[in-house]
């Protein structure tokens, strides 16, 4: 009887260990983010965030002995991130998560619309009161370049991977580390050493931006044109 009680005692203590000592994982969905947890025993050992806007479609699998038991995989179809897809795996009766997810993305499809034509309206009154200065207190328009680019980087996320900007103005700062921070956007910035703000070197400290080159760094390259050009006289 003893030894009975030790093989069953024995049993359920290796089941606990085994148990404890697999990795978990864990999906979160936001209003605007899925979020992966990756679980060992109590601790969370490592997380990963992607925005709902980068998820373009959502598909079911069901397949080997698993399937037996009613569990699947939810697979994501990603644009404009390193992955082209994320899987959701042993998930109970996936098929039931389909309509739950579909309707967060299109929740945040119809919030990025709003955005847009909120943006669209602003941008509409803007021109507006710029041609009412024009015509009646004779104002010219400043170049608003700097917000141009910073739409323009945003409105694009999704066609490029690494941003190359020729410009050291600081004020482009908030618009790239938002772009760093929710879509992982790697940025260099080519400038004029005494042109370049305060805010550029600030956010390379942080690591928003990855390398800050100069224009006059490359001069040499000119001279260099000159001199093959006078030595061969």
């Amino acid at each position: 009887v003893n030894f009975a009680m030790g093989a069953v005692f024995a049993s359920m203590l290796a089941f606990l260990l085994t148990y404890l000592s697999a990795s978990k994982r864990q999906y979160v969905f936001y209003a605007d983010s899925l979020v992966m947890y990756v679980n060992f025993m109590i601790f969370n050992v490592a997380e990963k965030k992607i925005p709902l806007s980068n998820i373009v479609s959502v598909n079911v699998e069901k397949k080997g002995e698993k399937s037996l038991l009613g569990l699947g995989k939810v697979i994501l179809q990603l644009s404009g991130m390193e992955e082209t897809s994320i899987t959701l795996e042993d998930l109970d009766q996936p098929e039931y998560y389909i309509p739950y997810i579909q309707r967060l993305l299109e929740n945040n499809r119809q919030q990025m619309r709003q955005q847009y034509s909120i943006t669209s309206k602003v941008e509409e009154l803007e021109a507006s009161h710029e041609a009412l200065n024009n015509k009646v207190y004779g104002f010219e328009k400043k170049c608003d370049l700097d917000v141009e680019m910073a739409v323009d980087l945003i409105r694009e996320r999704n066609n490029y991977d690494t941003i190359i900007l020729f410009s050291g103005d600081g004020d482009l700062m908030r618009a790239i580390r938002y772009l760093y921070e929710e879509y992982g956007k790697q940025s260099y910035v080519f400038g004029a050493r005494d042109h370049t703000g305060r805010e550029v070197f600030d956010a390379q400290k942080d690591g928003v931006v990855k390398d800050t080159l100069f224009a006059e760094d490359f001069e040499y390259r000119l001279n260099m044109n000159h001199f093959i050009k006078d030595k061969k006289h």
